[in-house]
């Protein structure tokens, strides 16, 4: 096997950790290890990195690309690396798979790229005999000072899908940002996380941390402001029943409590703020995805200066929106959002057009309610989601679009 740079147009596999060392750097012996730890190196020919990654230079004997991977190794921000001019080792901060703007072409130059496989746990009395690169390997990168920018949390990181990455600089919850000066303020700040819905944190209007509830899914970042059972709403003089211009918290540092909770005016005219769509579910604690249970979905910018619902009363007729009831698709209705003295309620009123309507209503019912409004228990549909039983739930969310 050859380490000149010239050889190096393909994949290369060293077999053990030790082989590596042993052929290169002869720094430890094989006996060392229980399993058989892999370098995994592609070099390609003619190219070089932009020099803003640029974070270290060494001579290295004839394009040794164990010597520079060597040197790549000491380095935890290293991810990739090149040998130019057979000579040159020179280290990159970044790596071609996540920013190919970078790199160009450039004779006499090979850049490098590595991965490496099951390294945890594969030494005994490591640390006891350890040297050199082997000892580069086992370090934790996150024991060293100023890996990542004041106010970044540092994070070991185990990755396959970035084996190259030996850390990640993170900030702390409820901020993002190059210097974690930027505040959250609803879910779609952890839109480019792992989206796993659940709880998260993010920031109040007098900088503490307060927890939210997020969804996530193909129509973007929803973040739960209102949920409550069919028999809560019921109760006469109901908070739920209130507009959510009307200052009414219920439970919002028990988040998220279904049958009974609504986060304060300040805390919904924040997310609002951040929102384009306005979401209605039943039952969403007991589903993963709103195609499992009735919903409505509608655009806030069609009320256009009355976005802001948690201050003003819309009473606008949707053309944006889709949703189902009972299975039915929705999108041959008539829809108005409507908000008064009884709360933030939706209208359904196309009788001819809407397929899902019953084939006839009890007297005294002009037109239904669903998702939030109930103040005619007589004239909900049986089979709705919402209000098919005494514990059955509605929510409200507020969302942006992905």
């Amino acid at each position: 096997m050859s380490s000149k740079y010239p050889a190096l147009n393909s994949w290369f596999l060293f077999d053990s950790l030790a082989a590596i060392i042993l052929a290169t750097l002869s720094y430890t012996n094989a006996s060392m290890f229980d399993s058989q730890p892999q370098y995994t190196i592609k070099a390609e020919k003619n190219k070089e990195f932009d020099k803003s990654c640029l974070i270290g230079t060494f001579n290295t004997e004839s394009g040794n690309i164990a010597d520079c991977l060597g040197h790549c190794l000491g380095n935890c921000r290293c991810q990739s690396f090149q040998i130019c001019q057979n000579i040159k080792c020179q280290l990159c901060s970044s790596h071609k798979k996540e920013n190919s703007s970078l790199f160009r072409g450039k004779d006499g130059c090979v850049y490098a790229m590595y991965e490496t496989r099951h390294l945890a746990g594969t030494s005994k009395n490591f640390d006891a005999q350890c040297s050199g690169m082997s000892c580069s390997m086992n370090d934790n990168c996150c024991q060293r000072s100023a890996v990542c920018p004041d106010g970044k949390i540092c994070k070991p990181n185990n990755s396959t899908k970035q084996p190259w990455k030996r850390f990640t600089c993170e900030c702390p919850e409820g901020y993002y940002g190059d210097n974690c000066d930027q505040p959250i303020r609803s879910c779609q700040g952890y839109a480019q996380g792992s989206r796993k819905s659940g709880k998260y944190k993010v920031v109040d209007s007098d900088g503490s941390l307060y927890k939210i509830y997020c969804h996530f899914d193909s129509d973007g970042a929803w973040t739960l402001v209102q949920s409550f059972s069919f028999a809560n709403r019921a109760v006469a003089n109901s908070d739920f029943k209130k507009p959510l211009s009307e200052d009414t918290p219920i439970s919002q540092d028990a988040v998220p409590a279904w049958t009974g909770y609504r986060l304060s005016k300040a805390r919904m005219k924040r997310i609002n703020e951040n929102s384009d769509h306005l979401r209605f579910t039943c039952g969403f604690e007991n589903v993963d995805n709103v195609s499992q249970t009735d919903y409505l979905q509608m655009s806030l910018d069609e009320l256009e200066s009355n976005k802001d619902i948690t201050t003003h009363n819309p009473n606008n007729e949707m053309i944006s929106y889709r949703g189902k009831i009972d299975e039915k698709d929705l999108r041959e209705c008539k829809i108005k959002l409507h908000q008064d003295g009884k709360g933030l309620h939706v209208h359904i009123d196309n009788k001819d057009a809407c397929v899902f309507f019953p084939a006839s209503k009890p007297e005294g019912c002009s037109h239904f309610h669903y998702f939030s409004y109930f103040e005619e228990e007589a004239c909900s549909l049986s089979t709705h989601s919402c209000t098919q039983y005494q514990h059955s739930t509605s929510q409200l969310w507020f969302g942006q679009g992905g």
